[in-house]
This record gives structure tokens, sequence and C-alpha cells, in this order.
């Protein structure tokens, strides 16, 4: 019997010390997990016009977003969804994020053109040129770059955004580690699958924020690590991720492909 208790402790070991080997730089420790092993790998959405618009997510060898793929049937002419692209320094650092329209003629249109510069830990500048011309994977620099918006980001010693200075912003966190002003949920944040979704998108909570005034979707269903599987708008459209819907579907690498909803 102390033998066969003895195998078994082994064994636990190994799993634990693989799952901990599997970790990539951008994964984050979360309930139920070693690690982040729920990435986003797809989202599925409805858009405003009731079409069908699919997002795959590719990520790099450090688990971190590259880029996000979009394939559709015909896109909301009011509101468009973007394409997104990521680079990183040889430090795994975020130094430029891409928001771009569907390719025309094979071409994608740069919206939005996010360079980011770090002062130590706690500063990090984004200099953001708008409709920047046309985009490329060797694009070193902006075509144009007439509209230019700096914001200078200070943080904390957790990396949270806690003072903007465009618009002079400043975030509080409770004790349960949540945005101060906000109702939540007892769920996984959907921003916790990656440190990427969380700067970009600045949510840093725990938890999901339930319905109220400032969000424009509702979570309706959860897969089996309580992270948030099924959203439908609220009022006229919807938003996560910068999407923009009447429903949105997220698929996770981590779920059991039979469903998982809670």
């Amino acid at each position: 019997m102390k033998t066969k208790n003895t195998l078994n402790n082994v064994l636990l070991v190994a799993i634990l010390l693989l799952s901990l080997a599997s970790c990539k730089k951008g994964d984050i420790k979360m309930p139920g997990t070693g690690c982040s092993s729920c990435r986003i790998d797809a989202m599925d959405i409805i858009n405003n016009s009731g079409n069908a618009e699919h997002y795959q997510f590719i990520y790099n060898s450090d688990g971190n977003p590259v880029k996000t793929v979009g394939t559709y049937g015909q896109p909301d002419l009011g509101t468009y969804n973007y394409i997104y692209h990521f680079r990183y320094n040889k430090q795994g650092q975020l130094t430029d994020f891409f928001e771009n329209t569907f390719p025309s003629g094979g071409l994608e249109s740069i919206i939005a053109w996010h360079r980011y510069t770090y002062e130590g830990k706690e500063t990090v500048t984004d200099s953001a040129w708008y409709y920047a011309g046309l985009y490329s994977d060797n694009l070193a620099s902006p075509q144009l770059t007439n509209d230019l918006r700096i914001s200078v980001h200070k943080l904390d010693k957790s990396g949270r955004i806690i003072k903007t200075t465009r618009g002079n912003y400043v975030y509080d966190y409770n004790a349960q580690g949540n945005l101060v002003g906000r109702t939540y949920d007892n769920k996984t944040n959907i921003h916790l699958t990656n440190k990427v979704w969380q700067f970009i998108f600045n949510d840093f909570s725990v938890n999901n924020g339930v319905t109220d005034s400032t969000l424009e979707s509702t979570i309706t269903s959860y897969n089996q690590y309580g992270l948030p599987l099924t959203y439908k708008a609220n009022l006229l459209r919807g938003g996560i991720f910068g999407y923009d819907f009447q429903t949105l579907s997220v698929i996770y690498s981590c779920d059991d492909k039979k469903g998982g909803a809670k």
C-alpha cells in the first residue's frame, strides 16, 4: 500500500511539473488550471446586420497573440469589426498593436496603430496614429501621421494601469482585485486569458462586470472554468474585445468540445 501511495504521489508531482513547464510568458494563473491553458482560440459573431463573422486568434511560441484572422459573409457597414495584429520586442513586451479594417482587394487599412515604449516597469507611453494608411507585415512607420494621439499609462506593481494622462483617468481596485465603481460576477474575467488582452483593453479586474449602464453586453453562459462563453448585446449593439455584435460565442483551447457551458 505504501508503495502504491508513493507511486501516486510521484505521478501527481510529474503532472504538476508538466503543467508548469507548459506555461507561456503571456499566461496567467487562473482558478482550476496550473496556468492559463484557457486561451481564446476563436470568436463567432452575429453582427448588427444579422450576418455571421468568425475570428481565429493566432499566437506565438510565448503564448502571446500575433494576429486575428477574420472570415465573414457580409460585414455590417455601420460597425465594421477589426482585424488585429501585434508585434513584440526581444523581451516579449508588446511594441505595436494594429486595428485594421477587413481586407479590400487583399489590403487592410490601418484604423489605429498603437506603438508602446517603456520607461522602467511602471510607465508605458502609447503613441497612437489613426487612419494611418495601408497595412503590411514589414511596415516600419505609418504612411499617414496627421492624427497622432499620445497617452502615458502609469502602472502599479501588479502591472495594472492606474492612471492615464490623456483624459486624466485614475483607476482604483478593491481588495477583490476588481475596478472600483462596477458590480461584478464571481466568475473569471475573459481578459485574464492573456496579459495582452488586459493591457490593450484596460481590463485588469479578476471578475466580469455585470449589467449596468456602462456595459454594452451581457454574459449568458460560462464554460467549465467559469470563463464567459456566450454574450448578447444590450440595446442596439454589444461590445467585447472591440467587437460590435448581436451575439458572440467564445471558443477556448480548454473547452471540452462538447459544449462546456454552465
